[in-house]
Parts: structure tokens; C-alpha cells; sequence
């Protein structure tokens, strides 16, 4: 595993954008990009033209599957309350690349339309 610097951008439904630059871990050969964010533990995993996200933390688990031009459904977990939610992530744009990520896609929580998210991360080994 690699140390990596990471620079993640979110931008909300309302146009909200938050920043995070944290150091994290990359295996190459697994193809996985680990980090913590905000006391929320994230998993990246490459996975054929796939992309997986699970955003873990005391309070909840959520995990989202990005596919360009496809809606994948996953599942996000509040644990306080012991409740599940169906997600819809419907991908409209994925770009890949040895140092980012872009995606462009409309989240769906059980049913009901969150907007459109646009989520940005460059990394890059720490040598």
C-alpha cells in the first residue's frame, strides 16, 4: 500500500461544494483507495468500469455504485435509528484516470429525488 495526499470535492444538489485534503492509502494491485474524512472512513473501489464507495462512521453506512450511463441501487444503513433506505444512483458522467475521479450523477433515496451531486477526488502518491 501507498500513502497518498487526497483532495476530495462534494457539490451538493444546491450548489453547496465542500473540500476535504487528507492523507490515505492506495493499493494498487487491489485497485482500493482508503481514507478518513471528516471522522467517516471511506472505501474506493475500482472495479471493472465500475466504481464503489462505502462512507462508514458510528452513525451510519452508506455505500454507492457508480456505472456511466446506468442506475445501480444499494442500500444506506442509519444506525441509531436501526433503518434502512434504498439508493438509486443514476451516473451521468464517470471519468477515471490514474490520479481522479469525476462523477456527475442523481441520488434517489427511497424513491424520492435528492438532485444532482458532483463528486471530484485527485490523489497522488507521496513519495
Amino acid at each position: 500500500m501507498k500513502k497518498v495526499s487526497i483532495c476530495s470535492t462534494l457539490i451538493n444538489s444546491i450548489g453547496e461544494k465542500t473540500k476535504c485534503n487528507v492523507i490515505g492509502k492506495y493499493d494498487f494491485q487491489k485497485k482500493k483507495l482508503f481514507f478518513i474524512e471528516n471522522n467517516i472512513s471511506v472505501l474506493i473501489e475500482f472495479i471493472g468500469n465500475k466504481v464503489k464507495i462505502k462512507r462508514k462512521n458510528s452513525d451510519y453506512c452508506l455505500n454507492l455504485l457508480f456505472e456511466k450511463n446506468k442506475t445501480t441501487k444499494t442500500r444506506y444503513k442509519v444506525n441509531a435509528l436501526n433503518v434502512e433506505f434504498e439508493v438509486e444512483i443514476s451516473t451521468q458522467e464517470k471519468e477515471i484516470s490514474d490520479k481522479n475521479i469525476k462523477l456527475d450523477y442523481r441520488l434517489y433515496l427511497n424513491g424520492e429525488d435528492m438532485g444532482n451531486f458532483e463528486y471530484k477526488l485527485d490523489f497522488e502518491v507521496i513519495k
